[in-house]
């Protein structure tokens, strides 16, 4: 067994630290992705809201109609 060192454990860390750096950009990439995607979806939400809210206002027009035409049933 190898005698444990203070520049065995340096070169350890050194080689962790490596590691944690070559990390960081595919992850910094990853977070953009996904904050990409959550605008991208917050946009679509709201879209849709505002879909819903142009058809719950088209509906009240056409029963206003239909009750001045005397055509509901």
């Amino acid at each position: 067994m190898p005698e444990i060192t203070n520049e065995l454990i340096y070169e350890v860390l050194k080689a962790i630290q490596a590691d944690i750096a070559e990390l960081k950009e595919p992850v910094t990439s990853i977070e953009q992705a996904q904050l990409a995607m959550r605008s991208h979806l917050a946009g679509l939400v709201t879209s849709d809201l505002e879909r819903d809210a142009d058809l719950a206002t088209l509906r009240a027009c056409v029963e206003r109609i239909e009750r001045r035409l005397e055509l509901q049933d």
